[in-house]
């Protein structure tokens, strides 16, 4: 939870929400799974545990856009 969103995992993907309420937004839509999503402290960016192809690894991703594995094309992504 950040000042002003919450991220929770909900059938394997990643989704945000303002902490006020409202509609939830999905950040992430791949095969596999991810999980147990943390904001980093200034709430700009999102860590969260993914598995894909049988793999668990850390991914941080910020916290505004949608995330594909293996795209290239979001700043800031790093594995």
């Amino acid at each position: 939870m950040s000042k002003t969103q919450i991220a929770f995992s909900y059938g394997g993907d990643l989704w945000i929400v303002d902490r006020t309420g409202g509609e939830a937004r999905r950040l992430t839509s791949d095969i596999g799974i991810e999980i147990d999503p943390v904001f980093s402290p200034d709430g700009s960016m999102i860590a969260f545990t993914g598995e894909y192809d049988g793999n668990e690894d850390v991914y941080v991703i910020p916290a505004r856009v949608a995330f594909r594995k293996g795209s290239h094309r979001i700043p800031g992504r790093t594995r």
